[in-house]
């Protein structure tokens, strides 16, 4: 059975609804706002992690270009370096 909705009654909806919008308006501005915060928060967290990735990628490759320096400076004054390198640090012949 559908009920017919009069124009008095209409009325009367409308006016006990008329506070309604500024609550729910500043709801949803809460709601949005935490998300953003959160997206933010998330984002920081995201940079600071790849970040310090980023700068120990940095530290391992400067550390080995070094080595390889190093190496390349001892292999002129020793002329068998390269044997003793190859070998795990152990002279050969001994």
């Amino acid at each position: 059975m559908i009920r017919q909705v009069s124009p008095r009654s209409t009325g009367r909806l409308l006016r006990e609804s008329r506070g309604m919008i500024l609550p729910l308006s500043l709801i949803f501005l809460l709601v949005l706002t935490l998300m953003g915060i959160a997206a933010i928060m998330t984002s920081t967290t995201t940079q600071t992690m790849f970040g310090g990735i980023k700068r120990g990628d940095q530290a391992l490759y400067l550390a080995e270009a070094g080595i390889d320096a190093a190496r390349r400076v001892i292999a002129q004054t020793n002329p068998n370096f390269d044997q003793v390198y190859l070998s795990s640090g152990v002279l050969p012949g001994l």
